[in-house]
């Protein structure tokens, strides 16, 4: 394939993930809308999810840290758990009446509620984002060799 065509697919594929990332922020933002969380939060919650996955697919290490999206969005789950039930279990040290989800708020731990959002639900839209970038990269690989 010639640089031009590839380039193009390149492109192509960044924006289809690019366009992943922004419905699954929209659908995030829409779900938890009773949470009064302000639109410049989500404006910027998806420019730092730009940032990560374009580093993520371009960087100066994107070749020596090729990940598979699965992966990624396990270990998202994954930990996305574990700091979760860590703000909880810190926070009801000091608030032990309130529920799960309020002391989650609350947390005050070194993980904290927007640490723990980065890494579940950020990097799970990530893993959707990097697939579907994926799957339309190698397909326009495919077509054109």
């Amino acid at each position: 394939m010639s640089d031009e065509p590839r380039f193009q697919a390149q492109v192509a594929a960044d924006l289809l993930g690019l366009l992943v990332l922004a419905g699954l922020t929209l659908v995030a933002w829409q779900v938890a809308s009773q949470a009064g969380i302000p639109a410049s939060i989500w404006i910027a919650a998806y420019l730092v999810l730009v940032v990560g996955s374009l580093s993520m697919w371009h960087g100066p290490k994107s070749d020596e840290l090729h990940f598979e999206p699965k992966t990624l969005l396990i270990a998202s789950l994954v930990f996305g758990s574990i700091f979760f039930v860590a703000d909880v279990i810190f926070a009801h040290f000091d608030w032990p009446g309130v529920g799960v989800w309020e002391a989650a708020r609350r947390a005050n731990s070194f993980f904290g509620l927007p640490l723990t959002l980065l890494v579940c639900p950020g990097l799970s839209f990530v893993a959707f984002a990097s697939a579907a970038r994926n799957k339309l990269a190698s397909r326009a690989l495919r077509h054109d060799s």
